[in-house]
């Protein structure tokens, strides 16, 4: 293995090629967090990165933020198989296809994006929060097998039928606020019965 210096810090040769690639794109050096010369964290958010292909060789990421970004395309994404956290609120992102491939995310924050098809989530089985707030998606079936689900906001969607929701044991909040669901719902009762926390 070959190695760089970046930032004053010794990195993996590719990883520290892939910051400074992002660097030029946002203009200032990422924030990051580096661990036995590699980046286990990079926070993106509030910056102009639009793409992510020199991500790609950062193979040690564990958590990615990319809130409030002109992102759209996140297939560069795929290869990063270790990552547990994956933020991208208030993106660009349309179809998340790629991030099927994320087996070990616990975290996923797609609130205020383009998304309207849930199903590439149906493979994580890992995730335990998920946020889906005010996107254009309306069905819950790709979430039925989540079996370490916690945590789910669905605020400001179309949803309205909770039924894929039942067979999830370990769910402990929900969020309903401004969805096609009632506070009267049975299915509203039946989760609360199981203990699950229900907020509108």
């Amino acid at each position: 293995m070959s190695f760089q210096m970046y930032e004053g810090k010794e990195l993996l040769k590719s990883e520290a090629e892939a910051l400074r690639a992002i660097k030029q794109q946002i203009g200032f050096p990422p924030n990051v967090t580096i661990e036995d010369h590699t980046v286990v964290k990079l926070d993106l958010s509030l910056t102009e990165v639009s793409d992510l292909r020199p991500l790609r060789t950062l193979k040690h990421l564990q958590e990615l933020q990319l809130k409030y970004t002109d992102v759209s395309d996140v297939s560069p994404l795929e290869y990063l198989r270790e990552l547990h956290v994956l933020y991208l609120g208030y993106s660009n992102v349309s179809k998340i296809t790629p991030l099927r491939n994320l087996r070990e995310l616990r975290y996923l924050d797609l609130a205020f994006t383009n998304i309207s098809n849930l199903f590439p989530v149906r493979y994580l089985g890992n995730l335990r929060t998920l946020d889906v707030g005010y996107t254009k998606i309306s069905d819950l079936a790709p979430l039925r097998d989540l079996k370490k689900l916690r945590v789910l906001y669905l605020w400001g969607t179309n949803v309205s039928d909770l039924s894929p929701l039942e067979k999830l044991k370990h769910l402990r909040e929900l969020g309903l606020g401004r969805t096609n669901v009632s506070e009267n719902d049975e299915a509203v009762s039946r989760l609360k019965r199981k203990g699950v926390k229900v907020y509108f």
